[in-house]
């Protein structure tokens, strides 16, 4: 006789089966061991670090590890922060697979503020539970700090008053230190310094610098060093980023300067320039001479510079510090209020090689260098005709040895001194090889 349950009955064994899971679950979680999350930044060389300079690359490791149970599996996700503290929003990578209880993230690049990481494990059922790493900050640094400065104006007249401004940049966030400002007569900025004021950094801005009169014409150039602080790189900008022009008068004018440059260097030679432009005289320069400045009013002015016998010539200029370009001489330049413009022109000497193959064994006069010599007479000349064919520029008389046959006699009258006797060192002078053709012989071949 079969028997129905009664709802009682079946609402019993379901509450029964509920609880037993829950309790079974309970087990299971008493279970899991609560593993060790380990995470350590590293740089591009795989290095473990704590500090990285702003702009370079880094990546993040992680341990999930436990001394109760075995090995960690799962997955585990990576929170990247713009900061040293593990605030705001972050970056995710989510589900990246341990492998042996490791995992690596994706590379990051270090903000001004610095970089920090956070790891989330999800867990393995059973064997561990989902845990949370701590913070893992990077000091950020500034190697690469530069400055920068603009003056107010590069051009005033005397008693006219000027200021600096400076930037930085590759620096951390929060820079201090301090940047001095100083003011000197020549490009090297080493020659009668004159300071515009110490000034302190604050979250990296840099205030301006004390404002100067110049009570005298000239050039001036101007210079700022930062001092760095326990993040920041020291810097110091370039002494010929920033040059004052100082006029006698208001009257609008600028400066051009040529540079005298030889190849061989300092070369005593002197070169003529002759330029055009109201008030622009002609000048003289050496290797070694001091450049030629000439203070001038706005207007167009051309240079060039004569000729000279056994040199090359090539020159390039410059406006206000740009990159210099090439100048063809005579050519137009066009000088504005306060520009200053800097040519630069170089003579290469030229060097004469006395030519090879001037001899004429066939005694056609062709110069053909059908005999194994050269012009300057060596063994191997059997006959050869020289005619004014010696290039020497500078007139000078040049002594050469010649290895000549001592006539004797000729005993089988075919007029060719076969029968000479040994060959003598003879002297010969350049003016002689000038003066007329001569001929020599040489019978050691």
């Amino acid at each position: 006789m079969s028997k129905t349950l009664s709802t009682h009955t079946v609402y019993g064994i379901a509450v029964a089966a509920s609880v037993l899971a829950l309790l079974f679950a309970a087990y299971l979680a008493s279970a899991e061991t609560a593993p060790t999350i380990t995470t350590v930044v590293r740089n591009t060389n795989n290095a473990t670090t704590t500090s990285a300079a702003f702009g370079s690359v880094v990546h993040a490791d992680v341990l999930v590890s436990s001394t109760t149970a075995p090995v960690a599996t799962s997955t585990v996700d990576f929170f990247v922060y713009s900061n040293q503290t593990c605030s705001g929003n972050p970056s995710v990578q989510n589900n990246v697979a341990l492998e042996g209880g490791r995992a690596t993230s994706a590379t990051s690049t270090v903000s001004v503020d610095g970089i920090s990481y956070k790891v989330h494990y999800d867990g393995e059922s059973g064997v561990h539970s989902a845990a949370d790493g701590e913070c893992t900050a990077v000091v950020v640094t500034g190697p690469n700090t530069r400055i920068q400065t603009t003056l107010s104006t590069t051009s005033v007249a005397v008693l006219s008053s000027v200021f600096d401004t400076a930037v930085l940049s590759g620096h951390t966030l929060h820079a201090s230190g301090t940047v001095a400002y100083t003011v000197y007569s020549n490009s090297g900025c080493s020659a009668n310094p004159r300071s515009a004021g110490v000034k302190t950094v604050s979250e990296g801005a840099i205030p301006n610098s004390d404002s100067l009169a110049f009570n005298s014409p000239g050039a001036f150039y101007w210079q700022a060093v930062y001092s760095g602080d326990f993040l920041n790189a020291a810097a110091t900008s370039s002494c010929t980023s920033e040059i004052l022009n100082v006029f006698a008068t208001s009257t609008p004018r600028g400066r051009i300067t040529v540079d005298k440059v030889t190849v061989p260097e300092g070369d005593a030679t002197s070169f003529h320039f002759d330029t055009s432009g109201t008030g622009y005289a002609d000048f003289d320069l050496t290797g070694s001479s001091t450049p030629n400045t000439q203070e001038l009013a706005v207007g167009t002015y051309r240079i060039n510079e004569q000729n000279k016998s056994g040199w090359t010539t090539s020159a390039m200029c410059s406006k206000n510090g740009a990159t210099a370009t090439q100048y063809s001489e005579g050519s137009n330049i066009s000088l504005g209020n306060g520009d200053v413009i800097v040519c630069t022109f170089t003579n290469t000497k030229s060097t004469t090689t006395p030519p090879k193959d001037r001899c004429d064994k066939d005694d056609n006069n062709d110069y053909d260098g059908d005999d194994d010599c050269d012009k300057c007479g060596n063994n191997g000349l059997h006959k050869g005709w020289f005619k004014n064919g010696f290039p020497f520029e500078n007139g000078s008389v040049k002594k050469f040895i010649r290895s000549l046959p001592v006539p004797t006699n000729d005993n089988d009258d075919d007029d060719d001194d076969d029968d000479a006797k040994p060959s003598a060192k003879v002297k010969v002078s350049e003016n002689d090889r000038r003066s007329v053709e001569w001929r020599l012989r040489n019978r050691s071949d």
